[in-house]
């Protein structure tokens, strides 16, 4: 009898470490967790109709990236369960450490500086898909489904040591902003400018604009437009854009506001 109990006992304990599941981060868990779920969970954030969705927290920022037909993820994303949640990126306000995670240093497998001018130093725990990174002082931390969940999508995730240079180390989310006038006259037409950072090669972009007052009357799909003001003295025109063509999980809206004042005396147009 002691030796079936102690054979039960070690079946047992097999079966569990065969199951290793991937870390949660509040309840949510990649690929198995979907956007209805996340909405339940934390609100609908911000790009809500993208295949990235972001969330600001008091002491840290959160991007999650979804499954979708977004032609900048892989074949192997886009046959997934449309909206199941991809990756689970945090970025911390406040130092977080290994043990913090419930990492121990001798149990994680850590990839040392890449270079001088990249400096990066990453601790995988490669069953449970967690990733802790810092560079340059700056934290993040990717919550990814298990080593055998992973294997549903290999061209995304890969070995996570290659995926924590592509899609963490090497792919720095490009900033995006707009310029526009301090102020104009009514009836001017206003040029709103997108300026995109990104690296070489630089991927082929597109932009989509929308005003909250006024026309656009030239630009749409480029970086620069013009709006038509006629009518709008003591009104203010926010033009907002959202750049397609980069990474889905990073930032890609931007805007910029200008207040229209009543044409002066003697002014033309």
């Amino acid at each position: 009898m002691r030796a079936t109990i102690t054979t039960i006992v070690l079946v047992f304990t097999l079966s569990v470490v065969s199951r290793v599941e991937a870390r949660a981060w509040r309840g949510i868990i990649p690929l198995q967790t979907t956007r209805a779920a996340v909405v339940q969970i934390l609100g609908e954030g911000t790009d809500s109709e993208s295949a990235g969705t972001k969330y600001n927290f008091e002491n840290e920022n959160v991007s999650i990236l979804y499954s979708s037909a977004d032609t900048a993820l892989p074949e192997c994303a886009r046959k997934l369960p449309a909206d199941l949640v991809l990756a689970i990126k945090v970025f911390p306000k406040v130092e977080v450490s290994l043990e913090t995670l419930g990492l121990m240093r001798d149990s994680v497998k850590t990839l040392p500086t890449l270079s001088d001018s990249l400096p990066t130093t990453a601790f995988v725990d490669d069953d449970e898909g967690l990733v802790m990174s810092a560079s340059g002082g700056t934290q993040q931390i990717a919550y990814l489904p298990s080593k055998a969940e992973r294997a549903r999508c290999p061209d995304f995730y890969g070995d996570l040591s290659t995926f924590v240079i592509r899609r963490i180390i090497c792919i720095l989310c490009p900033t995006v902003a707009v310029d526009c006038p301090e102020d104009t006259e009514a009836g001017s037409k206003i040029t709103f400018t997108a300026h995109v950072t990104v690296g070489t090669p630089a991927p082929e972009l597109a932009f989509n604009w929308t005003v909250d007052q006024g026309t656009i009357v030239g630009g749409q799909g480029t970086a620069v437009i013009k709006v038509d003001t006629t009518n709008l003295g003591d009104k203010t025109i926010t033009a907002t854009v959202e750049v397609n063509g980069i990474d889905p999980s990073c930032p890609r809206t931007a805007s910029c506001s200008t207040p229209i004042v009543k044409r002066r005396k003697g002014s033309q147009h």
